[in-house]
């Protein structure tokens, strides 16, 4: 069977509504460019695509076999019969002719329902087109419409009435029990006439499944054997076989009786296949929503942690600082219960200091002061990181860059650090094994070793949190009377007590010719 040639609409279609997002030019396409662009694609290929055909179902060797013998079996049958409405019955490959077939033997049986139950008639229409849909096209279907036909035909005709004189009782007795075994076999077609309905719907999505498609081949088979045995018992015409089943009782028609179960067996074995495709069907289902469960609920759980964290992060924050705060003044307290005097003595002179530096950036008033827009910025951050646990120490070397400062090179930008950090710890005992008079000697005398020495000793008495170093202007002091200074500038992070974060950040506008200085371990580049 040839493929239908592609609907040029659906190319335009396409364009319109995927294209034209990306191109608006391809939303509206010209029909001209169109038509160009389909006479291009006849010159290269010849012909326009076409839809590929569903693949054909292939039936197996015990199927195709079973077919051929069942259609010469009937045949054969038919021949011997003579009967020509039943051949044609057979013959009609029609599910019309096959429905007014069962509708007419149905309402021979209950002559008296139909107009009453017309609904019913309608819903009880053969639904055991359900099989087809797992049966190749052609002979397949032919006989199974054929088979069930004749089959309802056979159960539609009336048993002959014969005014005969050697009509016995015992043939009235055989045809009673022929009667009500043409009950049996409609009713049986019947109730696999409901069972297909309810299955349909759902045959469609498995019919490629191994399984199914077996037991659909067995029901199949099964069917057609209980419609050629069914020929047989049903043929009133033979009085022989009248006679026959009485005297056979029980025996008579074994075949037929094993074809019925048979066909039942098989019913039910199609119908629990159909569950279980249902069955996988769902437990892929699940699967994948277990599969998608979780990133899922990563995904809103990431939402809500983005959503929550800035509060979340303070609370944990501040959480963790009074812990932290409370269980180094813990161990402060028990440490230094009894200060030394020389301890007192050190502590007092770095009160006096932090007193003596009350104004650490002392260039404010002058004018034409360094500063930048990076420099405002650096001063922003110093405002905005504060909070508990969090000690910011700035210095901005545009601000002391004039002859007289006193906050110049590397002993000014120390000198601030320092009395910034002392500040920020407030009434600490510190405890030296120095002399505190040479300290603080020293200290007024400007000795860089000594006010780095001071600095890592203050830094040390930090409870806990993050320390931030932010300094600005480095290259103001990278002349030459001040670069062999700023080298000199040494930070003992290696004194950090456990707990203690400290992040160095150093904002320093480079020009050409002058030196920027990287305090954060004593590393240095030049520009």
């Amino acid at each position: 069977m040839m493929a239908e040639p592609m609907d040029l609409g659906l190319v335009t279609d396409f364009l319109s509504k995927h294209a034209g997002k990306h191109a608006s030019e391809m939303a509206n396409v010209d029909p001209e460019a169109l038509k160009k662009a389909k006479d291009m694609y006849l010159t290269s290929h010849g012909r326009l695509p076409s839809r590929p055909s569903p693949q054909p179902l292939r039936p197996s060797s015990q199927l195709e076999a079973f077919t051929k013998e069942f259609s010469s079996s009937v045949k054969a049958f038919l021949e011997r019969s003579r009967d020509r409405e039943a051949s044609a019955a057979f013959a009609a490959s029609s599910w019309d002719g096959l429905q007014r077939e069962a509708a007419r033997a149905r309402n021979w049986r209950r002559p008296f329902e139909v107009f009453d139950r017309a609904a019913e008639k309608v819903m009880t229409s053969c639904c055991i087109e359900f099989l087809l849909e797992l049966m190749p096209y052609g002979e397949y279907s032919s006989a199974l419409t054929g088979g069930l036909t004749l089959a309802y035909h056979a159960g539609a005709s009336r048993v002959p009435q014969r005014d005969n004189v050697l009509l016995t009782r015992l043939r009235v007795q055989a045809a009673s029990k022929k009667e009500k075994t043409r009950e049996d076999i409609l009713e049986l077609f019947d109730s696999l006439s409901e069972r297909g309905k309810q299955t349909k719907a759902r045959i469609r999505l498995y019919s490629y499944d191994p399984d199914l498609r077996s037991s659909a081949e067995a029901l199949y088979m099964a069917v057609l054997d209980c419609v050629r045995h069914s020929m047989a018992w049903l043929d009133a015409r033979s009085a022989a076989e009248s006679f026959k089943a009485f005297f056979q009782q029980s025996r008579y028609g074994s075949k037929l009786e094993d074809a019925r179960e048979n066909m039942k067996i098989k019913a039910k074995q199609f119908d629990d296949a159909v569950d279980l495709c249902l069955m996988r069907q769902v437990s892929d289902i699940r699967d994948g929503v277990e599969w998608l469960k979780f990133p899922a609920n990563a995904t809103f759980a990431l939402a809500g942690f983005v959503k929550d964290f800035p509060t979340m992060a303070r609370e944990v924050l501040l959480r963790e600082a009074q812990e932290n705060q409370a269980r180094a003044g813990h161990f402060l307290q028990a440490s230094h219960m009894q200060p030394q005097p020389a301890a007192a003595a050190l502590a007092r002179g770095f009160a006096a200091l932090t007193r003596l530096f009350v104004v650490v950036h002392e260039g404010v008033q002058q004018q034409g002061i360094g500063l930048s827009t990076l420099s405002h910025l650096c001063g922003l951050m110093a405002c905005t990181m504060r909070a508990p646990g969090m000690y910011t120490l700035a210095f901005f070397c545009g601000l002391h860059t004039a002859a007289n400062a006193r906050l110049q090179g590397g002993r000014g930008v120390m000198i601030a650090l320092t009395l910034q950090l002392l500040r920020a710890l407030g009434e600490v005992t510190f405890s030296s094994p120095l002399d505190p008079t040479t300290v603080l000697q020293r200290l007024a005398a400007g000795d860089l070793e000594t006010i780095c020495s001071v600095f890592s000793m203050a830094l040390s008495y930090v409870p806990a949190g993050m320390v931030f170093v932010l300094i600005d202007g480095a290259h103001w002091n990278g002349t030459e009377t001040r670069s062999a200074e700023m080298r000199a500038v040494r930070f003992d992070w290696s004194l950090a007590v456990q707990d203690l974060y400290m992040e160095r950040q150093v904002f320093a506008r480079g020009n050409s010719g002058a030196e920027e200085l990287v305090i954060a371990g004593a590393a240095s580049r030049r520009a």
